[in-house]
Formats: structure tokens, sequence, C-alpha cells
């Protein structure tokens, strides 16, 4: 501490750097019919409360698994959002994945295949376009 004249005058705190592993993450896939997607790409997408993206990774769906891996730019007991994105599919997301240390399994709402431009949304094109030979 700080001393003056022998007189202990400011006492200073103690403290340990406490250093987390970052989390990894797996998400769960499954189709609007209970099947599980494989054999194609995802991307997962992590936002922060201010809608900021703090994470995003593409990679391969695997009997319904996507393996993420590490996740950096999260931290622990704190709510983020949760994109997945796959082609000719409309995303969907989890509002509130809290991560934890270790292993996060995300199960993520069930995938609907209709986005056939893969623009994000429903439109009259992607109907037209599912009924096209």
């Amino acid at each position: 501490g700080l001393t003056e004249n022998g007189i202990l005058q400011l006492a200073l705190a103690q403290w340990q750097a406490i250093v987390d592993e970052q989390p990894t993450m797996v998400a769960e896939v499954q189709s609007l019919f209970g099947t599980e997607l494989s054999d194609q790409e995802g991307q997962i997408q992590i936002f922060d409360e201010n809608s900021d993206i703090v994470f995003r990774k593409k990679g391969a769906i695997v009997d319904g698994v996507l393996s993420v891996g590490k996740v950096s730019g999260v931290t622990f007991g704190t709510c983020f959002r949760v994109v997945l994105l796959v082609d000719q599919s409309l995303p969907v997301q989890k509002e509130c994945v809290q991560f934890t240390e270790g292993e996060n399994i995300v199960e993520m709402p069930r995938m609907l295949p209709v986005d056939r431009n893969s623009d994000g949304k429903l439109t009259l094109s992607d109907v037209m376009n599912r009924f096209t030979l």
C-alpha cells in the first residue's frame, strides 16, 4: 500500500485474473416436418442486446447438427440472439441464449424450407417457384 511517515494511507486491493475458456456451441436443426437437416450449409449469427453482430460462422449441417465450435464475443449470463441461416429456408432464431462454460447445445426452431430465392422472406415468387416444374 501507500504509506506516509510509516502510516498506511492507502491499501491496495489484491485481485486475481480469471480467464474463462471460450464456450463452444452446437446447434440442433430440424425441418418443419421433424426430419433432421443434413448435407446442407448453414450460418450461425449471434447478436448482442443492441442487435450488433458479435459472432458469425458458416458450417456443414450433418445429421441435424451444426457444430459451431468455439464462440467468441459472448459473455456468460447475458442474453444473446442466435440466428440460423440455411439456403432456401426461412431464417430461424432463438431470442435469449445465455452461454455457459463448456459446450452449449442450442435447439433451434424448426426450419421452413420455402424460401426458394433465398432472400430471407416468404414472397409470392417463392410460392410460384414452389409449384413450377
